[in-house]
């Protein structure tokens, strides 16, 4: 079993009783919390350990998140005295923290040129996977946004997402380009398992409304846009009227009310799988942003789902993983002009959602049927 270090101005603490750290694809940086009875140094002083510490938190030669400590909390009852050490990556200044660039404009900049001007003044490494696209013709910061939220408004034009590297940087990716050759299946490496179907965020209907450029001829009224999309699976008059961001047609329109019902509709199903250990079968640690085979027959899955989050956890119960898993339609790119042949959006071998309704239903026909 791999040691657990927390690393702080060259020296390294080890010994540590518990440890929660998550990755995620919708975070720019890991986190961490550390756990332990307080230990006594030479003198009589406990941990020299204080909020705004560089560190880096290690298991064996893997790194999990190196940053800054956020917190560092004491509590005392009978007989112990403990002490939580919580942090981040360092990357989580650039969730925190406002972007001030002067200029606060470019015009015809990278992804790259922009997001490395970016995350230049905190010291953040930006590395890519994958194609940047063609430059901005024009990009300015909103006052008052934090360099994430600036950065994410490039990204998601680039169908990108920025991930922990797990070294204090950042990595542009694209998700779901991976699938593990791990399978996570029911009786073999799965110690515990649930299903969350959520429809509380649906609509039977969802109305997007909007402004095309007008004419000569058109104008006023007539360039006023309206599509409808209307969810099947919601049989309850639940609309849902968005007005669309920017201009556009009924082609468009239509696409952003797609894309909404799609990802409310990935995005209502989730799975939580917790595995031994904090490693695939190939010997590498659990991370998001890739596909992984599930088997898991009693709840009714079988199929490819999206990583979206990893928690490693270690504590009296022992190494485990937690796993949160979902349709990768969830993380859809916004769209952000017309495109063809948009398709209806999760096919229903990715919709768990129709598979869970299609097992209730089959659980009820049984029920009656014992009934009768």
């Amino acid at each position: 079993m791999d040691d657990i270090t927390l690393t702080v101005g060259g020296v390294d603490w080890t010994g540590w009783e518990s440890l929660q750290a998550t990755r995620s694809v919708d975070a720019m940086a890991g986190a961490f919390s550390l756990g332990l009875a307080d230990r006594v140094q030479h003198g009589g002083s406990s941990l020299p350990l204080a909020p705004g510490m560089e560190c880096v938190l290690s298991c064996g030669s893997d790194t999990l998140v190196s940053g800054f400590i956020d917190s560092v909390s004491q509590s005392l009852d009978a007989g112990r005295h403990g002490i939580t050490v919580s942090g981040r990556d360092r990357s989580a200044d650039l969730v925190d923290a406002s972007a001030v660039h002067m200029p606060g404009s470019w015009k015809g900049a990278s992804l790259m040129d922009i997001c490395m001007a970016l995350c230049s003044h905190f010291g953040i490494a930006v590395t890519l996977e994958g194609n940047q696209g063609q430059p901005f013709a024009a990009f300015q910061i909103q006052p008052g946004e934090s360099v994430a939220e600036a950065m994410q408004r490039l990204l998601k034009q680039r169908e990108l997402v920025a991930m922990p590297d797990g070294k204090g940087g950042i990595r542009l990716a694209r998700l779901a380009q991976e699938t593990l050759s791990s399978v996570l299946e029911e009786g073999v490496n799965v110690l515990s398992a649930s299903v969350t179907c959520d429809a509380s965020e649906r609509f039977s209907e969802y109305i997007v409304t909007g402004q095309k450029q007008g004419t000569d001829k058109e104008f006023g009224k007539a360039c006023s846009v309206k599509a409808k999309v209307t969810d099947e699976q919601i049989p309850r008059y639940r609309p849902l009227v968005i007005r669309a961001s920017q201009q556009g047609g009924m082609a468009y329109m239509r696409q952003r009310a797609q894309w909404e019902m799609t990802t409310r509709r990935a995005d209502g199903t989730s799975v939580q799988i917790t595995v031994q250990g904090w490693r695939d079968s190939a010997g590498k640690l659990w991370a998001p942003g890739v596909l992984v085979p599930v088997h898991v027959p009693t709840l009714g899955i079988s199929q490819s789902l999206l990583i979206g989050e990893v928690t490693w956890t270690r504590d009296s119960g022992g190494t485990t993983t937690q796993l949160t898993l979902k349709d990768p339609a969830a993380w859809q790119p916004e769209p952000e002009e017309p495109k063809k042949n948009t398709g209806s959006g999760s096919s229903t071998d990715w919709d768990l959602y129709v598979k869970q309704a299609e097992k209730a239903k089959a659980e009820g026909q049984k029920v009656q049927e014992v009934m009768v």
